[in-house]
């Protein structure tokens, strides 16, 4: 969700003036509802960040901090629901992707980022049923400098959590086609990745347990 900020550069208006506006403003209540949780999510994270870079010596991160603030805003608005608006839930148009999805429990979309010095990798992930309720969502950083080592142990992550709430048919998207690749053994890869990968096929054949990973547009995810 983006929010138009232009006019406190125009008014010179503070960020506590523009809050105590939007707070007071009663004529626009569903943008209040979408705009305020956003901002103020993403104002704690920054400055939860900024603590951790000052006192514990951390390396700054802010593709950990954008991913914490996705995931904190997910689960605010799954406990709100009744409150909020229903999130808008991305269509898939392509019959094939109609198809696979008829027989699943949960979508898991996974997607990671890497810093810009390379030092850092982000990765997120997020799971919800196929009528759009969330059920989880998990981020987390490492210093991993092979971004599809990143994106595989996102996925084993996700797939690690959706087995622990008793799921059993799951379909990840990303927009990762290695990863699909990989995981239908059409193609040749690294022996991290094929450790990842391993874990994952023993997960499917001995504990009763459907996975399919398919590419799909960044759109989506």
């Amino acid at each position: 969700m983006d929010v138009n900020i232009r006019h406190l550069v125009d008014q010179n208006c503070s960020l506590q003036q523009w809050i105590s506006q939007l707070c007071s403003n009663t004529t626009d209540q569903d943008n209040i509802i979408e705009t305020l949780p956003l901002v103020l999510t993403t104002i704690w994270c920054i400055w939860f960040h900024r603590n951790q870079v000052i006192f514990e010596g951390k390396h700054p991160n802010p593709t950990e901090t954008m991913l914490t603030v996705k995931s904190l805003l997910y689960r605010y608005r799954e406990a709100n629901q009744d409150a909020l608006e229903p999130l808008k839930t991305h269509q898939i148009h392509n019959t094939s992707s109609r198809c696979f999805m008829t027989d699943c429990q949960v979508l898991v979309f996974v997607e990671g980022k890497s810093s810009k010095s390379g030092r850092w990798q982000g990765i997120g992930f997020l799971g919800k049923h196929r009528e759009g309720d969330y059920i989880f969502a998990g981020c987390h950083s490492t210093r991993n400098r092979d971004i599809n080592v990143t994106k595989a142990i996102a996925i084993r992550d996700a797939v690690l959590t959706t087995c622990s709430l008793g799921f059993r048919r799951v379909i990840v998207l990303t927009i990762a086609k290695n990863m699909e690749l990989i995981w239908e053994d059409r193609t040749q890869c690294s022996w991290q990745l094929k450790t990842i990968f391993e874990d994952l096929w023993h997960l499917q054949h001995h504990q009763n347990f459907h996975l399919q990973i398919r590419v799909a547009p960044h759109s989506i995810l």
